[in-house]
């Protein structure tokens, strides 16, 4: 033990610290985030080469040994990485054992999906491959709650298949999200309960007084960062609220759950320290319930620099400590820097911390929202290609609500449920009031340029520390972005996987075209998700490939849901009743109703022009021609689509098409690459 404290004291007395703690470290992190895009040569690393420029520029000649050290630590961190998932590579699709305990859980209709934190993965031969990681474990049965349980597993090592699509970075980006290796489990057998777990517990314990589930699974999300539960249109208007990251554990939660612990032992006996360790090792529960996050890691090592600095009589400033916590995390995984919630995490807490200095709670508080924003904006543009305009105003507004509903909730819990009725009135209240908001945002296409003059944009704010600078020129990129010539916006195409016939949604420029119309429920969801995105009240056009009786039923279904202009059909298997029935959806929804002949070409505006073939349809946009054949022989029973001369924002290739979504549409997309064309066969 006296060895331990002597070496703690040492390498906290050492120079390198003394320098580190210079106001240094958060500029040391900066500094240290481009080295493995450059690593893994990845274009967005031209951008973060100004940030080296200009903050080389400041620092004196003692902090460059301190800088080289570092990079030299990253480097070797990334190939040992690297070498890392070679190794995991070796054992894709070999049987492997495993013990753990389920940090979260995703149930489906009939399955579920475990993260497991393991902390020795091996082979059945007894290679031992892997330590001390969370794993994605793929159960072919439904489990009711395994939260907190001790398991054993065995199952098969799977690599996830990657195809080029959208993200040329996609591969990257599941590195540094730990996901590009699962664990499937194929029969209930190989899943063992070893130990019942306590966080469902301690789930029942904090929410045995209220009834209603609406509200236990709101506050669940809001207290826990649980929001698998939540709905689905719930979350999504949060997000384009601007406010999805009150149901993340991050800052906000450990500041308010310190406090509450604060307050539990400051009548204890003990000196203050012993009080401040204590609260410490309480806090270290809420990283098991958030699996680990980047925003709960960073606060909880924040809290862990601070104390052990403390404790050695060393004052750190809190942007040193936000620094040190960024560089541990950096160089435990390089690959984070592909991670959205790492980035914006760290690089917001900075300029937070950077623009509350001195100044006043009330000031901090109008403040900090728009300091938020306006550093997030290039993530905003990069990685979801939307904005929340009024995600400053929103916060202002429900973070005091959200901070006073914690505190009820807390004091119901000391009280033994005295105050569970006023509770679940004031979150039906409070649910109401953020339906009751309006959503704007824009949805932005950002180039490469646009992304540089936003990180810039930092750059400007984290050297001059001029919070105008920062306003000025976040404004100057939102017009930027939202005003880009309509020539520069990208065509797009979403996949919709649904059912037969496949569904797939065009946007040309801010016009769109749907084909075919799967599941109604479903498509109606996800079409004004995407129409919401691009601020598109309507569907031009709707076009059915299929004319069966089923597809009739779905489009009756789906004009209840969603505005649409115009149906165009073609002349072929249209039999009296299907045209009669067409008639009158068309007459009562007040829809143009469009019959193509089999060799007519329908001009569907200055650019576009539409013809039915024998089993499938041709589209012409401009220059470019996509093509669509129903589930036949010849594709082997796939529908297939020929998509040609489409433009791309796949920064490996110029060729191929965007996809537009993400998890939710559970597209399975195959690409081929073939003369010039993407062809896509969709299962």
């Amino acid at each position: 033990m006296l060895f331990f404290q002597g070496l703690t004291n040492g390498i906290l007395k050492a120079t390198i610290l003394r320098v580190m703690l210079r106001d240094f470290s958060f500029y040391l992190f900066l500094l240290l985030l481009p080295v493995p895009l450059i690593f893994l040569k990845t274009l967005f690393v031209v951008a973060y080469l100004l940030i080296v420029f200009v903050l080389l520029y400041q620092f004196k000649r003692e902090k460059f040994f301190l800088f080289f050290a570092f990079v030299l630590l990253l480097f070797a961190s990334s190939f040992q990485k690297y070498r890392y998932f070679k190794q995991l590579e070796n054992f894709n699709g070999k049987v492997i054992e495993c013990k753990g305990f389920v940090l979260k859980q995703r149930n489906s209709e009939f399955n579920s999906v475990l993260d497991i934190f393991i902390p020795v993965l091996k082979t059945r031969k007894g290679n031992i491959i892997s330590f001390f990681r969370v794993f994605e474990v793929q159960t072919p049965l439904f489990y009711s709650d395994l939260r907190g349980s001790r398991v054993k597993i065995t199952g098969i090592l799977k690599k996830r298949k990657i195809y080029k699509n959208t993200f040329s970075s996609n591969y990257y980006y599941l590195l540094g999200e730990n996901r590009l290796f699962y664990i499937k489990v194929k029969d209930k057998i190989f899943l063992k309960i070893l130990s019942k777990g306590q966080i469902q517990k301690f789930r029942d314990f904090l929410f045995r007084d209220i009834s209603n589930y609406r509200t236990k699974t709101f506050l669940s999300a809001l207290v826990l960062g649980e929001k698998s539960s939540i709905d689905t249109g719930f979350k999504y208007k949060v997000k384009k609220l601007g406010i999805y990251h009150l149901f993340v554990l991050s800052g906000f939660h450990f500041g308010l759950f310190s406090l509450i612990f604060w307050i539990i032992v400051f009548f204890l006996p003990l000196r203050r320290r012993y009080k401040k360790v204590i609260v410490l090792l309480t806090l270290s529960f809420l990283l098991f319930i958030a699996s680990f996050s980047s925003p709960s890691l960073r606060v909880y090592l924040m809290l862990v620099v601070y104390l052990v600095f403390e404790w050695d009589g060393i004052n750190i400033k809190p942007l040193d400590a936000v620094g040190l916590a960024g560089i541990i995390l950096l160089l435990i995984n390089p690959f984070n820097v592909f991670n959205a919630g790492f980035l914006m995490s760290f690089l917001i807490s900075g300029g937070i911390v950077i623009s509350v200095r001195e100044k006043s709670f009330f000031y901090s508080f109008l403040i900090i929202p728009f300091v938020a924003f306006s550093i997030m904006l290039p993530f905003c543009f990069y990685f979801f290609n939307y904005i929340p305009i009024f995600s400053p105003i929103y916060n202002l507004i429900i973070i005091p609500l959200i901070v006073f509903l914690f505190w009820i909730f807390v004091l119901n819990i000391f009280l033994s449920g005295m105050l569970g009725g006023f509770v679940q009135w004031y979150v039906f209240k409070l649910t109401g009031f953020l339906n009751f908001l309006p959503p704007f945002s824009f949805e932005v296409f950002p180039g490469f340029i646009v992304i540089v003059l936003s990180i810039v944009s930092i750059i400007v704010f984290f050297w001059k520390r001029d919070l105008k600078i920062l306003f000025l020129n976040s404004a100057i990129l939102i017009l930027i972005s939202i005003f880009i010539p309509k020539h520069l916006q990208k065509d797009s195409i979403c996949f919709f996987d649904s059912g037969k016939p496949h569904c797939f949604l065009i946007f040309d420029r801010r016009e769109s075209i749907l084909v075919n119309t799967g599941d109604s429920n479903f498509i109606s969801m996800c079409l004004k998700k995407e129409l919401g995105f691009r601020g598109i009240k309507k569907l031009e056009w709707l076009i059915l490939n299929d004319t069966g009786i089923r597809s009739i039923d779905r489009v009756e279904k789906l004009c209840e849901k969603i505005k649409i202009e115009k149906i165009v059909v073609p002349s072929k298997n249209l039999n009296f009743v299907i045209q009669q029935r067409l008639k009158w959806i068309s007459s009562f929804f007040n829809i143009k109703l469009i019959v193509v002949g089999k060799r007519e070409v329908l001009k569907l505006s200055k650019n576009k022009a539409l013809s039915f073939i024998e089993n499938g349809l041709v589209l012409n946009i401009k220059d470019k021609k996509i093509a669509y054949f129903k589930e036949n022989s010849e594709a082997n029973g796939f529908d297939y689509l020929l998509i040609e001369k489409i433009k791309t924002i796949n920064k490996k290739s110029q060729r191929g098409a965007i996809i537009i979504g993400n998890d939710n549409y559970k597209k399975r997309i195959y690409f081929l690459e073939e003369k010039g064309s993407a062809c896509f066969f969709l299962k």
